[in-house]
């Protein structure tokens, strides 16, 4: 659950389904219910993993709503959990946690990826440890906030986000009007996320380091969510355009009165300073004024402290990425080889 009790996107049947149907069938995903006497209050997606790291430490793991492998789990899932009935919420993570944790003998770590901190407190227990991968903020704009001020949005950023704002405006301007468009079909979805993909491949592969279409299961996958949930109203391809050139391409989904932005694709061929003009900001700048006069309640930028998140957000949450592990030896000799790699690191630096 995220927010208020309310479902996030990446527990809906859109998501889920998709991610069941592309999964390479090597995967055996489970369903969990969790009861309370009889009554069924949650349910799970669970995948059973022999996780390795450092090539030595092998893990019998429970993943939540993802594999373990990095190949599939380049979706990233965030804002993860159980699918609880409203007003279960704490007691669902503390029957599932005492449910492993008394009966279960087959784990020795469950891997949790994106989960509100809050829900750890089930896990705290003296036979466990919390192991701590990262801790990511999540930030958003409160579009009613906007709204309620009767002001355009850029007027309330600060005063160096705003001059960015209008010289970046004036530099794309010269290519020509500026403009919003966004995809009505399936078919001319999938056509901005090609363009998005080329931009966003060039954009990574200029910094020399690999981008998100580096792995085929995500492409794979967003394809196939487009193609199914497109005509749902879930999912919003959005670009922004300097005349006949494309500045920048957004790929959100459309969950509970939000808009989640998933995927970014900038032109920065347009550029003429990097330091000066920044075409995703442009962008942002446009599709959240979009939204705001389409009358959703959150413009939600997901995990990551990027720049132009900090100076656009008004608003943040914070979630967790790690795993509970029981006590091992493996464990401990995992932290004793990363401990020394530091060390070792540390001294060459």
């Amino acid at each position: 659950m995220t927010r208020a009790g309310r479902p996030s996107f990446f527990l809906s049947w859109p998501w889920i389904r998709t991610w069941l149907a592309c999964l390479p069938g090597s995967f055996a995903p489970q369903l969990m219910t969790i009861r309370q006497g009889a009554l069924p209050i949650a349910l799970a997606v669970l995948v059973k993993s022999t996780l390795s790291r450092l090539g030595v430490i092998k893990s019998r793991s429970w993943v939540l709503n993802a594999t373990g492998d990095e190949r599939f789990d380049q979706i990233f899932t965030e804002n993860n959990g159980l699918l609880v009935q409203e007003g279960y919420e704490a007691a669902s993570w503390r029957l599932w946690a005492d449910s492993f944790l008394d009966e279960r003998e087959d784990w020795d770590e469950i891997v949790l990826r994106g989960v509100p901190p809050e829900v750890l407190d089930a896990w705290r227990h003296p036979s466990v440890r919390l192991r701590q991968e990262m801790l990511l903020t999540s930030r958003y704009v409160d579009l009613d906030q906007i709204r309620r001020t009767g002001q355009p949005f850029v007027r309330g950023l600060g005063k160096k986000t705003r001059a960015h704002v209008r010289e970046t405006t004036a530099a794309f301007a010269r290519h020509g009007p500026l403009s919003v468009e966004v995809a009505r079909s399936a078919a001319e979805a999938l056509v901005y996320f090609g363009e998005l993909k080329a931009l966003h491949q060039q954009r990574w592969i200029s910094r020399g380091v690999p981008g998100a279409f580096d792995y085929p299961f995500f492409e794979a996958f967003h394809t196939a969510l487009i193609q199914h949930h497109f005509d749902e109203g879930v999912v919003q391809l959005l670009r922004v355009r300097a005349g006949e050139r494309t500045v920048g391409v957004l790929y959100n989904f459309l969950h509970a009165n939000e808009v989640l932005v998933y995927q970014t694709g900038s032109n920065y061929a347009l550029v003429e300073s990097r330091n000066r003009h920044s075409p995703g900001l442009l962008t942002h700048v446009f599709a959240i004024e979009h939204n705001t006069a389409l009358g959703y309640g959150r413009y939600d930028f997901l995990a990551g402290d990027s720049l132009y998140k900090q100076v656009l957000s008004n608003g943040s949450a914070q979630l967790w990425w790690g795993a509970v592990q029981r006590s091992r030896l493996r464990f401990r000799l995992e932290d004793g080889l990363k401990s020394g790699w530091r060390r070792v690191a540390a001294r060459r630096a």
